[in-house]
């Protein structure tokens, strides 16, 4: 395809760039994490969830977003990980930790519109 536009994102070129330095590693992340058996809120939920936030960021670049199949299977990880530990550390049902997992759930939502749109 080539250049299609005058913005940094707007050819073939950065694109591949960004998949392969930056949004591959993303992905990484949020795989490792999906996949570990007993992820740890305190240490491994925010280091995923960054890179969740990231990867919404990057809508902006014209990368090609997840399959919903990924973004599920990262989603189930992250609420298991959450519904499972929250209570020993701030309890479910504080204000913190309500406004936290609704941040998280949005991050999700969001992600997942992005694929069905890209994906539709």
């Amino acid at each position: 395809m080539g250049t299609w536009g005058s913005g940094p994102f707007s050819n073939d070129h950065a694109l591949d760039w960004l998949a392969m330095n930056v949004t591959q590693p993303i992905v990484a992340e949020l795989d490792r994490f999906a996949a570990m058996a007993d992820p740890a809120l305190e240490i491994d939920l925010p280091i995923a969830y960054a890179a969740l936030g990231t990867l919404n960021v990057l809508q902006k670049a014209n990368i090609v977003p997840p399959k919903e199949e990924q973004i599920d299977r990262w989603k189930e990880a992250f609420f298991r990980c959450y519904d499972e530990q929250i209570d020993p550390v701030a309890g479910a049902e504080t204000p913190f930790a309500k406004e936290w997992r609704a941040a998280i759930e949005e991050e999700f939502t969001k992600l997942s519109a992005w694929s069905q749109r890209f994906y539709t």
